[in-house]
């Protein structure tokens, strides 16, 4: 029997909220990318001065960015598994009630299950990469002290 493909429309507050949310990510990214730049000359300078302090300033701020680098990938690996979890349990991607940014088929059964490993997955790599990362900056840091 022929089966009719589903979709579920796209929501358009939500496209309006993920494009902001976009845009204002891309300009707090500029902001940071003027910051650093300046930050890497004042460092430049200061290793001509003082070798010893300009180290032990890098290493405090390659500490802090491994830090925020870490815990914002275990909150997007935990979203991830979730979501992989959760579309194991229902059978369906998107799942029921889950508002979608552009026109989305729905899928169910087999290719559902496959959503939901690749997101399980992809989860749990991401927890990998956030301890690896982690300890491989804290390792570099040490090494440099």
């Amino acid at each position: 029997m022929f089966k009719e493909n589903k979709f579920i429309k796209a929501d358009p507050g939500l496209k309006r909220g993920v494009g902001i949310f976009v845009i204002v990510i891309v300009v707090i990214a500029l902001i940071f990318f003027i910051y650093f730049l300046k930050y890497q000359q004042s460092m430049m300078q200061l290793a001509e001065t003082s070798p010893e302090l300009a180290l032990f300033k890098l290493t405090r701020t390659l500490n802090i960015i491994s830090n925020i680098n870490s815990a914002v990938m275990i909150i997007f690996a935990v979203y991830f598994l979730r979501l992989g979890i959760k579309i194991l349990i229902s059978g369906r991607f998107p799942l029921p009630g889950q508002r979608m940014i552009k026109d989305t088929k729905i899928r169910s059964e087999g290719q559902a299950k496959l959503m939901g490993w690749i997101a399980i997955l992809f989860g749990m790599l991401m927890i990998f990469l956030s301890w690896f990362f982690y300890h491989y900056l804290d390792k570099l840091i040490v090494s440099f002290t």
